[in-house]
């Protein structure tokens, strides 16, 4: 368990996707990189004669990306639970810590802009799943 004030460490999280039945089904033991940023877009709004440039702020933006081993194990393989989720939108909850209590958990819904298959010749295929969020992304902290 980690002591409030750790760095977490990325082989502790936990990441969950719902497969197209809407089950929350576990990609961390696939998962070999995961990002989640977010931004705000700012407008500029400066008038003629400003001596410097002004903006206001925007909406905020939340895309995600995930690579994984290309697993097509029935039901809860990671390939299997995304590999033909592009265009469907589906829940991502991550919790960097992984289930420890006292921590961030972040979740929205996700819709799939991109999926890339990568096979290198001297390591396992891998697949990146991209998306961007169709709702408000909540970041609360584990119960």
């Amino acid at each position: 368990m980690a002591v409030l004030g750790t760095p977490g460490h990325g082989a502790a999280q936990n990441i969950q996707i719902d497969d197209s039945n809407g089950t929350l089904r576990n990609m961390s033991g696939d998962c070999r990189d995961f990002s989640w940023p977010l931004a705000a877009a700012v407008a500029e709004s400066m008038g003629a004669g400003d001596s410097y440039e002004e903006y206001t702020a925007g909406l905020i933006g939340s895309k995600v990306s995930l690579t994984a081993m290309m697993n097509d194990v029935a039901n809860v393989g990671s390939w299997t639970v995304l590999g033909t989720s592009l265009g469907t939108t589906r829940t991502v909850q991550w919790r960097p810590f992984g289930d420890t209590s006292d921590y961030p958990d972040f979740s929205a819904e996700i819709v799939c802009t991109g999926i890339t298959v990568t096979a290198g010749l001297t390591d396992i295929t891998t697949f990146t799943w991209e998306g961007v969020s169709t709702s408000t992304v909540t970041i609360t902290t584990v119960p």
